[in-house]
Order: structure tokens, then sequence, then C-alpha cells
């Protein structure tokens, strides 16, 4: 807010006119509110579709809803609270990552550290209240067992069959489990060692070619590592913003939701307000492209369906652009 103060109060006095340009700020926050409430009925119908017919978090398509809805309810948006309550209860029960199987054969430690990818969507997407508490910590806990003995969280489902290097898919799993483990009022050393390990594990070789892989990059390089490395980081991921606004899941492919919506998320988290240019290009493109049913179609992130829209792939760019807006609100 600040900024947006000193921004009006400059234009104020060194424009012809006198007049701030803070209408066009607000303009700009109208439309991406009207994106996140138009995308919401969409996000929970499907979310609960989803549930009903898989019963389980698998594809990460239920962490996903619940990161989405719990942002919107606590910024005020108009959603189901309390089917959002049932769904945070549900979420947080070992059972929901199962997949339909034989509970009784099932080991609850094995089960919540094999699905590293999305207990920490769940530890990244929990109600901001949450800063601790028994599920809190016992997710903490199995995501640092999941971890492997070289320091990286290997990516479980569908996630090794992107259209990407293997090694940025791992790599990429593994800072968003990074980062599920900071912001926590009881910090543990155990919890500081497995970072440690994981930022050794990364290095500084990977030649990336996925957006996901610049935003979690610049977040975990701002989180542990250098401010300089971190700008050069960000200088990068702006500089592969598409001339329509968007980004491309993929930096080298057309502009969509899940590429543009992960962009804004890094951007407001590294203090960018809607007052910038690039967001606001970003912003237009969303509301250009947005379909009736509130979402995008967004190509496959597998190869083997990478150059036609896929069903998840949709639902992930639409959460994700209601995630990445709600950053900035």
């Amino acid at each position: 807010m600040h900024r947006l103060l000193i921004s009006c109060i400059t234009l104020l006095f060194s424009s012809n006119t006198g007049q701030c340009q803070a209408g066009e700020v607000k303009t700009t926050e109208q439309a991406a509110r009207k994106i996140v409430s138009n995308s919401l009925d969409y996000i929970q119908e499907r979310g609960e579709s989803w549930r009903k017919s898989k019963h389980c978090h698998s594809c990460h398509r239920t962490t996903f809803t619940l990161w989405a809805l719990n942002r919107a309810s606590e910024r005020g948006f108009e959603v189901n609270k309390k089917q959002l309550q049932t769904w945070n209860k549900r979420g947080r029960k070992w059972e929901s990552f199962t997949r339909g199987k034989d509970l009784e054969k099932e080991d609850p430690a094995k089960v919540l550290r094999n699905e590293n990818s999305a207990v920490g969507q769940m530890l990244l997407g929990r109600p901001i209240s949450d800063k601790k508490g028994d599920w809190v910590t016992l997710f903490r806990t199995r995501l640092i067992e999941g971890q492997d003995k070289a320091g990286f969280w290997k990516a479980g489902g569908q996630l090794p069959k992107q259209k990407r290097p293997k090694r940025e898919t791992t790599e990429t799993n593994t800072m968003w489990a990074m980062l599920a483990l900071t912001d926590y009022e009881d910090d543990t050393p155990r919890a500081q060692e497995a970072l440690q390990k994981a930022r050794k594990w990364l290095g500084d070789k990977t030649d990336p070619i996925s957006t996901e892989w610049w935003v979690t990059r610049l977040l975990v390089e701002r989180e542990w590592g250098e401010d300089q490395k971190a700008e050069k980081l960000r200088e990068s991921l702006l500089a592969k913003q598409n001339e329509d606004g968007g980004w491309g899941w993929l930096t080298s492919e057309k502009s969509d939701a899940f590429g543009t919506g992960l962009a804004l998320y890094a951007l407001a988290r590294e203090d960018f307000s809607m007052d910038e240019p690039k967001v606001q290009k970003a912003i237009k493109f969303l509301e250009k492209s947005q379909k009736k049913d509130g979402a995008w179609l967004v190509n496959g992130t597998k190869e083997q369906n990478r150059n036609e829209p896929a069903e998840t792939a949709k639902y992930w760019g639409t959460n994700w652009v209601v995630i990445g807006l709600l950053e900035f609100l």
C-alpha cells in the first residue's frame, strides 16, 4: 500500500494533468477480483466431483482445491465455508492419501512419506491461522522423513511423466517441499538439517525449461540464498513473459493460466504490486482468456498430451491463477 501511495504522490506532482493514476490500479484490482470470483464455482464443483469419484488426493487436485479456497475465504470471497471446513478436516487424514487401497494393509506413516508432494501442498495451502497443531506437526514430520538420503524429495504420481527433464521435475518437487517446511513458530533442528541437505543437493547445474522451476528457484533463493542471485532469477522470470502478458508452463510455449498463475504467485511474494505494468499485463491476459465456466484451457503437462488441453492441467492452472492473484489482494 505504501508503494502505491508513493507512486500516486509522484505522479501527482510530475503529471501535467496533476491527476493520480490510482484509478487504473483500482481497475486492475477489480479485474483481478472478478477473475477470482468467476473461478470459484468451477473450483468448488470440480473439486467435489473429483473427491467423490476418486476418494483421495491423487493427482493433487484436492490439495490445490483447499489451497485456493482457503486463501479465497481468508480474503473475503464467497465460498461454501461449511463444505471447506469438511474438506480441510478430511484432507488432514492419512486415509485421504491412499488412493482407495485396503486401509488395513496400509502403514499411515509410509503413506504420508510417499505422498510428499500432496503433503507439502497441504502445508502450503493450510489456513493461515494453522501455524501449529497436531496435524501440522505430523505432516511436517512425515515430509522430512520422506526426503531421500541424497537430499531431494522424489516426485510421485504422474509428475515424473511431465514434459520436462526428470531432474528438473525432481528439483521443482524438492523446492516445493522446502517451501512447505518454512514459516512455522515451532521450527526444529531436524527441519533445518533437511533444508540444508536439500539446498546442497540442488546445486546450480540445471538448464530449466519450465516457468515452475524459475518460480520455485526464485522463492528458494530468496529464502535461503543470496539476494543478488534472487534478483537475477527474478529478472529472468520477468524476461520470460510473453507479449500477450502471460507465461507458459513451459517457457517456450504459448501463455497459459498455469504458468501465469505461478509467475504471479512469485511476483506477489517478491512484493510486486498491482500497479506494476507487467502484473497489469498478466491480469489483462487472464481476463481475456478466461472461459465462461471460470477456467482456462491448458495443454497437458505430460508428454502423452503435451499439445492438447487436458482436464487436470486445466484444473491446476485455474487454481494457480486464483492462488497467484490472491497473494496480491
